[in-house]
């Protein structure tokens, strides 16, 4: 039977579990919900859910459809970008897949494990004194932002250059070409515009909308920068095939100079608490200092709390920044961790008696890495 199905089959199989197949497509299409694994321990992982699958159901132990909705809903809450990730039908099954074996896997843990491991207070205590450093609480600043735009003269030019450029596209002209002709961006202009084949999780804040745009057609987005003409080449399994025509604003030094005026002026305003402009306050929240990265952690160093940066000119807007928190760095008092320090030994230790039972429980069934 199994050498029927290898050889009718038309996807690649992977592994064999029981009589539950891995195969190329499922790892392909699951690399999309995990981004940061690579294939083998992908693979390892797809493996290890079929064997708890096999348990599972040996032990009697059920997941219910509710369950798994139940379960999908909370991860939504917190995980936004997760519907957009889930929209394609066989995704979205593979994923249910997922959830289930994630909670059959946590009521094999609370059956096997739960009530039969205990971390004593010494051994806490003795992991706060041990890696105190490590739960040091970095210097951070709550911050607030206010933009004001650099104004070109050829806005009005290039976005009328980018309207000709759509046109020209739809009435048959070769997409390459266009890039080549017109493009600004010299790391793409040579070869077409391509962008390579993104995923939607990488797809930066600017192109926002990309994944509505039908396969074959074009948009217009716009950036600090200048407009993104995006033509949508193809959308498959591994992500969206994108090439681009980059229109860049060309700031002159006067331009810049009455941004610059503009920008003090707004910052004079929101020193002495103009309320008009609170609709353009943007809340930066809790930052970490080391963040920032240069040159913006050197002007957070100098401000006080309250105070606000002298503009910052970045791409195409001057920014202007207000400190309304700043937390030194500091330790935290063993009676603050002592909980979260509590978790986490317990953790490591039900992983490592759950990796053992799993390396156990794996010798027993029909395992077959192809």
């Amino acid at each position: 039977m199994l050498i029927l199905l290898l050889l009718l089959s038309f996807d690649e199989l992977l592994a064999v579990v029981e009589k539950r197949c891995v195969t190329e497509q499922e790892l392909i299409y699951l690399s999309r919900l995990y981004p940061t694994m690579g294939d083998e321990e992908l693979l390892e992982k797809m493996i290890m859910g079929r064997v708890i699958l096999n348990v599972a159901r040996e032990e009697t132990l059920l997941v219910s459809d509710e369950d798994v909705n139940n379960e999908k809903i909370r991860l939504f809450q917190g995980m936004p970008a997760l519907k957009v990730m889930l929209s394609h039908p066989y995704i979205d099954s593979l994923y249910n897949e997922e959830l289930r074996i994630q909670l059959y896997m946590k009521r094999l843990i609370q059956s096997k494990f739960q009530g039969r491991i205990n971390i004593s207070p010494k051994s806490v205590r003795n992991f706060y004194e041990t890696h105190m450093d490590s739960f040091t609480y970095p210097s951070t600043v709550t911050l607030e932002r206010l933009d004001v735009p650099v104004i070109p003269e050829d806005e009005n030019r290039l976005l009328k250059l980018a309207g000709n450029i759509i046109s020209e596209y739809r009435s048959g002209d070769d997409f390459a070409t266009l890039a080549k002709i017109y493009s600004d961006d010299p790391e793409t202009k040579y070869i077409g515009g391509q962008l390579g084949v993104i995923k939607p999780e990488h797809i930066p804040p600017y192109l926002a909308g990309v994944l509505q745009i039908p396969e074959g057609e074009v948009d217009l987005f716009e950036s600090p920068r200048g407009y993104h003409i995006v033509h949508l080449k193809k959308s498959d399994i591994r992500g969206v095939e994108l090439e681009h025509i980059f229109l860049e604003f060309k700031f002159k030094e006067e331009e810049i100079s009455n941004a610059l005026k503009r920008a003090d002026e707004v910052k004079k305003r929101w020193e002495s608490g103009d309320s008009t402009l609170n609709a353009s306050i943007v809340p930066m929240g809790i930052v970490p200092v080391k963040a920032l990265g240069y040159p913006l952690s050197t002007v957070i160093d100098t401000l006080d709390e309250g105070k606000i940066s002298s503009p910052i000119l970045d791409g195409g807007s001057f920014h202007l920044l207000r400190i309304a928190q700043k937390t030194e760095q500091k330790i935290p008092p063993f009676s603050e961790v002592k909980e979260n320090i509590r978790n986490l030994l317990y953790q490591r230790m039900v992983n490592e008696a759950f990796l053992n039972w799993y390396e156990d429980i794996k010798k027993r069934v029909y395992l077959k890495r192809l």
